[in-house]
């Protein structure tokens, strides 16, 4: 098990704030938690794993991607965004080595899925599958070669609002496919 917690401050960057805790003026916007549980398995011949989950929580302000402060669709009647006080999401990440010889060479399987909060994140979704094979040449055991396929999904809520910014506007744009 893991939990943290960290300061989203715009400062953190800066090059004057050293092992500081805190910038001066507390000019932090919000926080971020984190938990996470996970198993580090061994099976057979070294074949080792990694399988986590984790949530997270972010009490920084953030904008709507449709709704205005009247809860109506920002495309269609203005206004500003509505302010959201909170944004939550998850992930689950999986890696498990299947094979290996006694020359070094490791083929190692992995996935990795992650959820966002569709109101405030334009990408709310992403998926991941693959593998990775260690010392594909017996003459350079250090190399790795892999494959890996994966998908973003854009938020139905910024689909929406990009369908309803083209019906206010008249315009024909490509809207995200989901």
């Amino acid at each position: 098990m893991k939990a943290g917690a960290t300061d989203v401050n715009p400062r953190n960057l800066d090059g004057d704030q050293g092992l500081r805790l805190r910038t001066p003026n507390d000019d932090n916007d919000g926080g971020l938690a984190n938990v996470e549980a996970g198993w580090l398995p061994v099976f057979g011949n070294h074949l080792d794993g990694a399988y986590r989950v984790g949530m997270w929580r972010n009490s920084m302000n953030q904008p709507d991607l449709l709704l205005d402060t009247q809860w109506q669709p920002m495309p269609l009647a203005g206004g500003d965004p509505l302010t959201r006080t909170r944004s939550d999401g998850w992930y689950a990440m999986a890696q498990q080595a299947v094979w290996a010889n006694d020359g070094g060479r490791l083929l190692t399987l992995f996935a990795n899925f992650s959820r966002s909060d569709a109101d405030v994140d334009r990408v709310d979704q992403v998926a991941s599958i693959g593998l990775w094979l260690r010392g594909p040449f017996a003459g350079r055991p250090g190399d790795r070669v892999g494959f890996a396929i994966g998908q973003n999904r854009v938020s139905a809520r910024a689909r929406e609002s990009e369908r309803l910014s083209n019906i206010a506007t008249g315009a024909n744009g490509v809207l995200p496919r989901k």
